[in-house]
């Protein structure tokens, strides 16, 4: 009887009942995971390169305690969800005063999206909305990021 597994890259094959054999293994499979300076290195990168994203981190369009008024489509699968107050720190692209998320509705996160806005609608919840500071799907309003019900 054997047991294979892969971790990290590394496939492994052990014969059970041979202690010495999986004594071997186990350190390999030891030494890769923590000593390996590719890791090391990669683990640096990410850590740096978070540290210079969060100093660098730009405010995006948020509607705090907001209600979703109504929401439009249009004919390339887009929503628009309008929100009851104003959108703060809204990216310069948006038309002001900004009101309005938009939504690529043709894609599965994006039908996701406006199930949940149209929930939150239908419901009347109370919900916090912000977008991703950019006006990448249509100009003039901003892109929408995430979703919360209160």
């Amino acid at each position: 009887m054997c047991v294979c597994w892969a971790h990290a890259g590394l496939a492994q094959r052990v014969v059970l009942g041979d202690e010495s054999l999986k004594k071997v293994m186990a350190l390999k499979l030891w030494k890769h995971r923590y000593t390996n300076q590719e890791t090391i290195v990669k683990f640096r990168l990410v850590i740096s390169a978070i540290m210079l994203f969060s100093s660098v981190c730009v405010q995006a369009g948020t509607a705090s305690s907001v209600i979703v008024t109504h929401i439009e489509a249009n004919a390339q699968g887009q929503f628009l969800i309008y929100v009851s107050s104003t959108i703060s720190n809204s990216p310069s692209c948006a038309a002001l005063p900004a009101t309005a998320f938009i939504v690529d509705g043709s894609t599965n996160a994006g039908k996701v999206v406006v199930s949940v806005a149209e929930a939150a609608f239908a419901l009347g919840k109370t919900v916090i909305i912000s977008g991703d500071n950019t006006c990448s799907v249509h100009s003039g309003y901003e892109t929408f990021s995430d979703i919360e019900t209160l």
